[in-house]
């Protein structure tokens, strides 16, 4: 990966973390996770530009979904969280953005990997 490429994907990363982390602020359980899954969607797709590296909305969206799945147990636990003012919303909020930020790098490094094997 090339420093112009690690700097590109730490904006597009930072942010998308950023934003799920706003959006798992939500006091109401489980309300997050559409629009979680829309900006992971987003992230993974700007992240293919980053790359040159074809892939479709759909498969971006089915990605986003798996990430939500693996991590299904902190993703549960910070929807049960969230019941709580305050303390619960923040649990949320940090349990998205971290799930968004490693998201983020796992689909970096596998597209850095393609695009090295393409070339």
């Amino acid at each position: 990966m090339t420093s112009e490429q690690r700097n590109k994907c730490e904006d597009i990363i930072h942010l998308a973390a950023v934003a799920t982390g706003a959006t798992g602020l939500s006091p109401i359980p489980g309300s997050d996770a559409g629009p979680i899954i829309a900006v992971q969607t987003t992230m993974i797709l700007s992240l293919s530009e980053v790359f040159d590296v074809t892939f479709t909305k759909s498969c971006a969206v089915n990605l986003a979904k798996t990430a939500i799945a693996e991590h299904i147990g902190k993703y549960t636990v910070s929807q049960i969280l969230g019941i709580f003012p305050g303390l619960g919303n923040l649990a949320k909020g940090t349990i998205a953005a971290t799930i968004t930020e490693s998201l983020g790098w796992q689909v970096a490094n596998e597209f850095d990997r393609q695009s090295r094997q393409s070339a």
